[in-house]
């Protein structure tokens, strides 16, 4: 496989400044918000929860790879064997 535009494929060095930026924006400390019980909250937090908030932004990731791989426009040569006519209609 081959690229029309491989230059293009420069721009895949974004993706990590992107996930970068997402850790970085995780990480910032958060404005204290209060409850009167904490407990509770910890308890509706549950361990798929907190999977499922990543998951929007894995799939923008995704398809911000696949757009820039589709903007390389790539390119295969395709050959194909001649087969005999079926049936026979000689």
């Amino acid at each position: 496989m081959s690229f029309v535009w491989p230059q293009y494929l420069w721009l895949l060095l974004v993706v990590p400044v992107l996930v970068a930026a997402y850790v970085a924006l995780l990480r910032r400390k958060k404005i204290a918000v209060r409850y009167a019980n904490l407990g509770m909250v910890k308890a509706a937090m549950s361990p798929t929860q907190r999977f499922r908030r990543h998951v929007p932004p894995l799939l923008f990731l995704l398809a911000i790879v696949g757009a820039l791989i589709a903007v390389a426009r790539p390119s295969a040569i395709v050959t194909s064997r001649t087969m005999p006519d079926w049936p026979n209609t000689s």
